[in-house]
């Protein structure tokens, strides 16, 4: 059984287009739940009026805490593979199996796929988000700089085990899981782009290889992220 998590909030225009896509690839058995942080739009009318019963909504999440936003669909996840999803991508035909393949063929618990960067009217920005961010495994690296796309990953249930509950004031989600795969079963890049990633001017997450925060606070981040890690899996900082 394969399960998607989405996360969602006033994502009315792109959502029905994302969850056709992701539907598509899915089996009878599979499961998608979408966790909503309070959408005032028509995002959960769009959800509702496909009418499928392989969707589950979570609504009424607070705003504003996008990881605890992804907890609360992950939660409610079955699924021996679980896939992460935004809510204005498109996922790619042969997404899943290509996901499903490269889990079994590496062992791995994570896998990243790579991503094709489009604007919201669908033109081109980049072929390659992996190149972008120079993503390649390992731990130490990514806990240096993060290189995880959420929406670009899939993950075995033992890694969802691990990672839930997630800590307190979690800053990045995809950090965390990434994070714990690189020290438990491993991750493996997937050079193959299996969804369009929308950057619009309204996504969540920031531009490649920006960020807001001061360079203390990034260093707390860190700091933070090595020491909940290496608690969750009994290991010494």
């Amino acid at each position: 059984m394969i399960s998607v998590a989405m996360a969602t909030c006033q994502g009315e225009s792109l959502v029905g287009r994302q969850l056709a896509s992701i539907l598509a690839e899915l089996s009878a058995e599979d499961q998608v739940v979408v966790a909503d942080a309070s959408s005032t739009d028509g995002t959960l009318e769009v959800v509702r009026s496909f009418g499928d019963p392989r969707v589950e909504i979570v609504p009424d999440l607070p705003r504003g805490q996008i990881p605890a936003t992804f907890e609360a669909a992950l939660e409610r996840c079955r699924g021996e593979t679980i896939f992460l999803s935004d809510q204005d991508d498109l996922w790619l035909p042969g997404k899943v199996q290509a996901c499903l393949d490269a889990l079994a063929r590496s062992g791995a618990s994570l896998v990243v796929h790579d991503a094709v960067v489009v604007d919201g009217q669908g033109r081109i920005l980049a072929e390659s988000f992996s190149s972008l961010v120079g993503f390649c495994p390992g731990f130490w690296r990514n806990l240096r700089r993060s290189g995880y796309l959420g929406c670009a990953t899939a993950f075995r249930r033992r890694l969802l085990d691990t990672a839930l509950p997630f800590p307190e004031r979690l800053p990045m989600h995809d950090w965390w899981l990434g994070l714990l795969a690189e020290r438990r079963g491993g991750t493996m890049r997937l050079d193959t782009p299996l969804i369009h990633h929308v950057r619009h001017g309204a996504n969540a997450n920031f531009q490649p290889g920006r960020s807001p925060y001061s360079y203390p606070r990034r260093l707390m981040f860190r700091l933070t992220m090595l020491a909940r890690v290496a608690a969750r899996l009994g290991e010494k900082p």
